[in-house]
């Protein structure tokens, strides 16, 4: 999309209710899913499910430099690469971390949970969290490692300047 002789990329997001009740969420929800599921067994391309989406007052434009970065990601276990494959998302909206893998999303951290990250050797990152627990490490490429560790580094940057406004203040 183009506005203002600039370009600016867009992704739809499939939104929730604003209020209701529980069975309106798991049923919104259910939408979601049944359409996830046919993009993933290609009975929808991706254009299609976002239409049936919007028809079904599920989806709204989000700038992807605000909200969403996704990553191909392998997960190191016991310091050792494994074949898992997922995707790393970081989404500014709910200020989280998530790990998506095989259509399901796993919330891996609050962004305030993040207190250090490392850069270690080839193409391994290790987020490190506040409150004992366990590390997150995995392997990227490295175009997605730059990305990874830059979004890192703001992120603990900013965490660092509101513990420091706390005892200031």
């Amino acid at each position: 999309m183009s506005s203002g002789g600039g370009t600016s990329h867009w992704v739809g997001h499939i939104t929730g209710p604003v209020g209701g009740n529980a069975i309106f969420k798991n049923q919104e929800e259910q939408r979601r899913i049944d359409i996830m599921k046919k993009v993933r067994s290609g009975e929808l391309d991706i254009n299609e499910a976002l239409k049936m989406a919007e028809d079904q007052g599920l989806y709204r434009e989000r700038s992807v430099s605000t909200v969403l970065h996704n990553f191909h990601i392998y997960l190191c276990a016991q310091g050792k690469l494994t074949s898992h494959r997922l995707i790393l998302q970081f989404d500014f909206e709910l200020k989280a971390i998530k790990t998506i893998q095989q259509a399901r999303t796993n919330k891996l951290c609050t962004f305030s949970e993040i207190y250090a990250y490392e850069i270690e050797e080839d193409n391994r990152v290790s987020i490190q969290y506040d409150g004992g627990k366990t590390n997150f490490e995995f392997e990227a490429d490295m175009n997605d490692k730059s990305q990874i560790v830059r979004l890192l580094k703001n992120i603990v940057c900013y965490n660092d300047e509101v513990i420091e406004g706390e005892y200031d203040s």
